[in-house]
């Protein structure tokens, strides 16, 4: 594309973004300063019109990006952008008080991208299905309660605070961890034999509460947590978005947060961007939120791939300070889960 083109098409998305109303030469050319008449800018307008990358609502309308212009928006003009001090700090602070919970975490990562993007936010576990037991984990977080914490190599991650009747020695629990990671590590679901776990619980004459919660956590985990869980946010925040008002677009956005299968197909990578997987529009692969777009990552623990985020918001989306938020709650994300989860870390 011609740069004068580039500029006006820049112009015209980011003054979109903010007024969410068509845009017009003379608007273009008195905000942006690209240096040439409001004619010059109109010509430029009409060739970017016929190649598809804006429209006219009406006529005598001006123009706003269609979904063709905010794809080469977000591909060749979009600019990074970052987080306020002030944002990342509470954030930080915010995820880490709930560390040892996971299921809040997820919460809380959730409320942390609506509250920062005022869209709907969402993000998907990894299920158990056909994986295979990673590592095993016994966190003693006092004298009295220890953390059971099973991580698959799926990335899934199934836990339980257990406390205790008698204090447990920590090299006795150090000693059971190793049992049961040496007999079990690699072990897939589908192989899976409880046999297995009972021999080891057999050997066992000290602590057997311990071990018998043990056992009814990784079969319970191991015979029913084969799912992807679904975590959602800020549904509200669509509410208030102006492409909503209409009922039939926003029972449409609705009706799909309320289906876990199908928002974790939303957040399945499509286009991979810096790690950010963006989706906009026709590209969205369900009819009633062709209106919408999608910015989503993966979190990871220890390097690995755990499950998906993303934010859900219309077409008219803030793409640098969405895409920027996204990754910096799934750089946090992963870097809390990799601290939980390994040697001496705080699960």
């Amino acid at each position: 594309m011609e740069e004068r083109k580039r500029q006006v098409l820049d112009a015209i998305i980011k003054d979109y973004l903010v007024t969410a109303e068509p845009v017009g030469s003379r608007a273009v050319a008195k905000k942006y300063g690209l240096g040439v008449s409001p004619a010059t800018i109109r010509n430029e307008m009409s060739d970017l019109e016929e190649e598809g990358y804006i429209e006219q609502p009406h006529t005598s309308a001006g123009r706003r990006p269609s979904h063709k212009g905010y794809r080469y928006y977000v591909d060749y003009l979009m600019e990074a952008e970052q987080l306020a001090e002030a944002e990342m700090a509470h954030a930080r602070k915010t995820l880490s008080a709930q560390a040892g919970e996971v299921d809040l975490l997820m919460r809380q990562c959730c409320q942390l991208l609506a509250d920062l993007t005022s869209y709907s936010t969402m993000i998907v576990t990894a299920g158990t299905a056909k994986g295979g037991l990673d590592k095993i984990r016994l966190v003693q977080l006092n004298a009295f309660q220890i953390m059971v914490v099973v991580l698959y190599d799926t990335g899934k991650v199934s836990h339980r605070l257990l406390t205790m009747s008698e204090p447990v020695n920590p090299a006795y629990l150090s000693g059971l961890e190793s049992s049961l990671q040496q007999k079990l590590g690699g072990v897939r679901m589908d192989h899976f034999a409880c046999a297995v776990l009972r021999d080891i619980t057999e050997q066992m004459n000290r602590h057997r509460e311990l071990a018998a919660t043990v056992l009814d956590l990784m079969e319970g985990a191991f015979a029913t947590d084969d799912e992807e869980k679904v975590f959602t946010g800020g549904v509200m925040n669509m509410f208030f978005q102006p492409e909503f008002r209409d009922v039939e677009s926003l029972r449409g956005v609705m009706g799909l947060l309320e289906q876990g299968n199908k928002v974790a197909n939303l957040l399945k990578p499509m286009r991979p961007q810096r790690g950010i997987a963006i989706s906009i529009g026709g590209e969205m692969p369900y009819e009633g939120i062709r209106n919408c777009s999608v910015v989503a990552a993966p979190y990871c623990i220890e390097g690995r791939k755990a499950g998906m985020m993303g934010v859900l918001g219309p077409t008219r989306m803030s793409y640098p300070k969405t895409v920027c938020a996204v990754e910096f709650i799934a750089d946090e994300l992963s870097r809390i889960l990799t601290e939980m989860y390994k040697p001496g870390g705080r699960a």
